[in-house]
């Protein structure tokens, strides 16, 4: 996860998809452990695609201050991936 935030920070990943809430939580709590919080959440604001499993992962983001750029039809796994593949850019 700290290897993944430094990457988001640099803005090294295109996508993030957030299967649960609390991934949200560790994301930003170990990027404030790293010191680049911010830098997450810029990255996360305008660099990177992100990507919520249903609604209650977009609840949690959006009291996070992290807009979802995506979310599924139906909560299910192979819905966000389908969702991803058509949405994101390459």
């Amino acid at each position: 996860l700290k290897a993944n935030c430094r990457a988001i920070a640099a803005g090294e990943r295109d996508v993030l998809i957030f299967t649960s809430a609390h991934q949200a939580v560790n994301l930003l709590r170990v990027a404030g452990a790293l010191g680049i919080e911010d830098d997450v959440r810029k990255a996360l604001a305008s660099r990177t695609v992100v990507a919520s499993i249903g609604p209650t992962t977009s609840e949690m983001l959006n009291e996070l201050g992290i807009a979802p750029d995506l979310e599924p039809e139906h909560p299910k796994m192979g819905h966000l991936v389908v969702a991803v593949a058509e949405k994101a850019p390459q």
